[in-house]
């Protein structure tokens, strides 16, 4: 059983690592007091964000996946935030 109604989701977040980062350079982005003024200043923002995220992060992303996974064999394949909005 890959989720409650047999399906897996796709672009689940807590399955995919990679989310939490994406929303790392979004927050480091946003620090910009102005939005970039072309493609290329947006690509060297990203490199120079991305460059700031610590090594500790990365390492922290990929060592909780176990715990994630867990949790989400033990909620039945539930997304893990819908369980805890629906606790609220």
């Amino acid at each position: 059983s890959s989720g409650p109604t047999g399906e897996w989701p796709a672009n689940s977040p807590d399955l995919n690592w990679i989310e939490n980062l994406w929303g790392i350079l979004q927050s480091k982005l946003n620090e910009y007091e102005s939005p970039a003024k072309d493609v290329e200043e947006l690509k060297r923002r990203c490199v120079d964000c991305w460059g700031r995220i610590p090594d500790s992060v990365l390492k922290n992303c990929v060592a909780a996946m176990p715990g994630r996974l867990q949790k989400v064999i033990d909620c039945g394949g539930a997304a893990l935030r819908s369980l805890h909005t629906e606790s609220k």
